[in-house]
Order: C-alpha cells, then structure tokens, then sequence
C-alpha cells in the first residue's frame, strides 16, 4: 500500500461496516471524507448528515448519469433541504481506451445497420467514409498489442447553480423533479460518439456506453 501524510484509510469488511467506519470517521474530525461506492440508503443519508457540519464529502455510485443519481436521491428519501444544504455537484464518468497511433485503420466492419441502431443520424450515415470514417487499432510492438495508446475520459457535470438552490428553496418538489427530468442523460455517449468518428476511439468503447 501507499502512505501519504494527513491521509488516513480504512478498508472496509463484513465485521467493519460503512456505519462503523463514519462513525470513526467523525470523531477523528477531517476536513475531507472520500468513500468508495456507495451502495445502501442509510449509508447515504449519513454522508448527507454528515456534510451538514461543513466538511467536504467526496462518493460513487454505481449509475451511468447525473439524471439516474438525482433521481436515486430523490427516491431513498434525501430530504430536499439536505440537498440544498449539503450537495454541490455531481460528476458523471466514463473511462475510453484510445486506439493505437501507431496501428490505427480504417474499421471497414462498422456498417450503416450498427450506427444506425447506436442513434446515428441519417446525416452522419451518410457521410460515412467520405468526411469521416471508422477506425480501430490492430495490436502492434508498440502498444505490445494492447491495441491503445491510453485512456480518453469523458465526463458529464452537474452543478447546484443558484437558480436550482431557488427551485428547491420554494419546496416545489414536483418542479424540482421535473427538472430532473428533463436532464440529458446520454451526454456522455453524445461525447464519446464525436471521439469515435474523430478516429479516437473504437466501435466497441463506443458500445460501452451506448445505453
């Protein structure tokens, strides 16, 4: 393991919970608190309860958008005053490998059926291969045939901007919820496919987080 001054960890196991790790945690009184995923109710109210008192909380969650997290929250019972209180932002994340520089080529097996049932647009159909085209790496000594040159990271943020902290501070839960609603949820997606027909990336990361 790695030992960093001022930073203390705490392995999580079925005999040293969540509950007794926060427990912990808040007397030991940090400044910074980052869990690993989150996964049950009670341990995310705690996390809300405990950020009441100004320290700065940093979790995961296993959801594939900023709209699936909101929603959860809204879902498991996190009152909207603690939103308001304690939630500043939500990060949404996606990890792509990049293709090869050194063996990239044309993928001449992606066809207009498999872009067409990934949401492409007719447009972008069409100009398949005369303004853009698919590529894919082969393996090479280079990347010692891994087929990538490293990662690309996509990200989605939301902020808690004022006019939201406003929406929620009239207790218009249902207005709150409709905002909600109307989130992107495939901005990440939108993201990577503009990497994919940059030559970046191959069909089958573009799959990853095609939902």
């Amino acid at each position: 393991g790695f030992y960093l001054d001022d930073i203390n960890q705490i392995k999580i196991s079925k005999d040293f919970t969540y509950k007794d790790a926060l427990e912990v945690i808040e007397e030991q009184d940090p400044d910074v608190i980052m869990i690993d995923v989150v996964e049950d109710v009670t341990t995310l109210k705690r996390i809300f309860q405990l950020a009441k008192s100004g320290r700065m909380i940093l979790f995961s969650m296993n959801f594939k958008s900023n709209k699936e997290v909101l929603q959860y929250l809204m879902q498991s019972g996190v009152s909207l005053l603690d939103i308001y209180t304690s939630l500043k932002m939500v990060s949404s994340q996606s990890l792509l490998k990049e293709n090869c520089h050194d063996c990239i080529e044309d993928d001449i097996s992606v066809s207009a059926m498999t872009m067409e049932e990934m949401e492409f647009t007719t447009k972008e159909i069409e100009d398949h291969i005369d303004l853009w085209k698919a590529k894919h790496s082969i393996g090479c000594i280079e990347c010692n045939f891994k087929k990538t040159s490293g990662l690309i990271s996509l990200f989605d943020i939301f902020i808690m901007t004022p006019e939201i902290r406003e929406l929620i501070l009239t207790g218009n839960t249902e207005s709150f919820k409709n905002m909600i609603s109307c989130l992107d949820d495939k901005i990440i997606y939108k993201k990577a496919k503009i990497k994919f027909k940059e030559g970046l990336i191959p069909i089958e990361e573009l799959k990853e987080v095609f939902y």
